[in-house]
């Protein structure tokens, strides 16, 4: 039996392939993207014989069908997602990737008998902290999506309700701000604190970084993996949706440990929050720590540690 990760050679994607290889799976990587799997760390080519690549659109359904036959799929976590800005740029790309491709996925799940889904949902399902006040806003709170991505996820989250009903095993994880080794895409300042800050410096190239005091939940991509590990076994009936929370910061603390990690860097902060339509509310998790006995590893100090260690391995 085998897990097929779709998108599996992307950010999330490649860090959980690796992790789960590290435990002993089998994984089939199902992606459109050419060239080799980036596995990352140590003996990254022992883990070759437990993984295959398969090139796959998930729009086709006989292709998909196919790779779930032949390698008995029993689990799949689906990550195979258009992200921001082509979603705005591309409202309807956006709807046929995200929404049909996600749904074709599960459908075929449950035709052919995979026991379990696990996919990664947004918390930009959630409209902006002023639509929340002072409440910490957990998996019950109201959504109010401010974008074609958000919208999206607000859909595929009813539409896994569905399939739950016809006896699908679906859980959907909400994240903030995912940082770490192989993030490519991002929607603006999104992409500047997440990676250009640490990237940048890292080479020495002035960064300039907007809104430096906007706070978010900052969770290292290897964490994120092991909440989709966590997500992938838990032996618990529980809810469809969790919020994956790592640490709340605001972006200029952490600038400083990018400033502590690497010397060299030259980063120069712009006071202030992006519009108020634009600000995250304060996010609760205790749900993923109850029912998928989650919590993160690492702290932020660890996790630009292990992200500049990288980034110091490309160059040794």
């Amino acid at each position: 039996m085998s897990i097929l990760v779709t998108g599996g050679a992307g950010f999330i994607g490649s860090h959980l392939t690796r992790a789960l290889v590290d435990l002993g799976e089998t994984v089939v990587v199902a992606d459109r993207r050419s060239g080799s799997l980036r596995m990352t760390g140590p003996n990254a080519s022992a883990m070759q014989p437990n993984v295959v690549r398969e090139n796959v659109d998930i729009l086709d359904s006989r292709r998909v069908a196919e790779v779930l036959e032949r390698h008995k799929v029993d689990r799949i976590v689906h990550l195979a997602y258009l992200l921001p800005p082509a979603t705005e740029d591309n409202p309807a790309a956006a709807i046929a990737v995200n929404c049909e491709g996600m749904n074709q996925i599960l459908s075929l799940a449950l035709e052919h008998g995979v026991g379990r889904v696990v996919w990664t949902s947004s918390m930009a399902v959630y409209g902006p902290a002023a639509l929340y006040g002072d409440s910490l806003v957990g998996e019950d709170a109201a959504v109010g999506p401010t974008s074609v991505y958000g919208g999206c996820k607000v859909l595929m989250e009813q539409v896994c309700r569905t399939y739950s009903q016809k006896g699908l095993r679906v859980i959907g994880l909400r994240f903030n701000a995912v940082y770490g080794p192989g993030r490519v895409h991002g929607h603006g300042n999104f992409r500047i604190w997440t990676r250009d800050m640490v990237e940048h410096s890292h080479r020495g190239i002035p960064v300039s970084v907007p809104s430096a005091d906007t706070e978010l939940d900052w969770i290292y991509v290897s964490d994120a993996a092991r909440a989709l590990i966590h997500a992938l076994r838990t032996p618990k009936e529980g809810h469809l949706v969790y919020n994956i929370l790592g640490y709340r910061a605001p972006v200029r603390d952490v600038a400083s440990i990018i400033e502590e990690l690497l010397p060299r860097a030259q980063i120069s902060l712009e006071a202030g929050q992006p519009p108020a339509t634009e600000r995250f509310p304060v996010f609760g998790s205790s749900r993923a720590l109850s029912e998928l006995e989650f919590t993160p590893t690492h702290d932020l100090h660890s996790g630009l540690s292990a992200y500049v260690h990288f980034l110091d391995s490309l160059n040794a």
